[in-house]
């Protein structure tokens, strides 16, 4: 690596009219991050031709955190047309978490480039951007790439509790041609389940009662017992273990319901279940050693 005796010789290489020397600059000023850079970096961005420079820019100047660069990365969205340029700049705008991006960036859901799309999905979750879930759901039912599919997914999961959103995961989870992503489709789906309701079956389930109180507290107690053992994902995900032909997407499902539901009687059924009468006998090990540990 190229050393540099001051900042001053730094700034000097930065706008050099030699590209291989911009690009030892860049690589000396990825290791620094120094924020009294950070004007010299911008007007080195914008002087810059060479789109994989120009990306490499980005990336340093995200590190600043710094919400000025937003119009910066929507002006490289509207006049750059290198994929991965593009790319740069929708990362960017999914690390620096400005919401009001997501207008712009939903726009790429539909760009001829993969990865693009990908990556247009990817800052929509980072952002949590509701408003673009309608232009998502057309995209999913248009998209061929298993990879932007399983971008689409993660963005579902994202928004969760939208209902819209929980309905769109449950068809990936029921329909989607990639185990990969029904897998993926589960895991989001829990986001969807209510963390406090645990707290509440702990909670309640640890509680002395005098004798007087029991009917009162039993059916307060039923009451917390089904928010906890939430019978959207629940029956859902009884149904995926019935019909999913991979056992790889079911041994997903029961290690999710381990893992997040572990107390809940119908969860130890359903285990139970597929223990003695799944399939694939690695399943029905795996329900096994579940159970021994739950």
């Amino acid at each position: 690596m190229v050393i540099y005796r001051n900042r001053a010789e730094l700034l000097n290489q930065l706008t050099s009219p030699n590209e291989e020397e911009r690009k030892n600059a860049i690589n000396v000023l990825r290791l620094l991050a120094d924020r009294q850079l950070y004007d010299d970096l911008v007007q080195a961005l914008l002087s810059e031709t060479n789109p994989s420079l120009k990306g490499q820019l980005i990336e340093i100047l995200v590190r600043f955190h710094n919400k000025g660069l937003v119009p910066l990365l929507f002006m490289v969205l509207k006049t750059e047309s290198d994929p991965n340029l593009i790319i740069k700049a929708l990362w960017g705008l999914g690390e620096l978490q400005d919401y009001k991006s997501g207008d712009i960036i939903k726009d790429f859901l539909f760009h001829d480039d993969p990865k693009v799309r990908e990556f247009a999905l990817w800052s929509l979750a980072n952002l949590k951007y509701k408003e673009a879930i309608n232009d998502v759901l057309q995209a999913l039912k248009l998209e061929k790439d298993n990879e932007v599919r399983r971008a689409a997914i993660k963005y579902l999961g994202s928004l969760a509790p939208n209902k819209q959103a929980f309905e769109a995961l449950k068809k990936s989870l029921l329909n989607d041609p990639h185990e990969e992503n029904r897998i993926q489709a589960a895991i989001e789906l829990m986001n969807f389940w209510d963390p406090r309701a645990w707290e509440d079956w702990r909670r309640y389930a640890s509680k002395k009662i005098a004798p007087e109180d029991a009917e009162s507290f039993s059916a307060e107690l039923d009451a917390i017992i089904s928010r906890y053992e939430d019978p959207r994902i629940l029956n859902l995900f009884a149904i995926t273990l019935a019909s999913e032909k991979s056992p790889l997407v079911r041994e997903k499902i029961l290690e999710l319901l381990a893992t997040r539901m572990t107390d809940s009687p119908r969860v130890k059924s359903l285990l139970m279940r597929v223990a003695r009468h799944d399939a694939d006998a690695h399943v029905r090990t795996f329900a096994k050693n579940i159970l021994k540990i739950i």
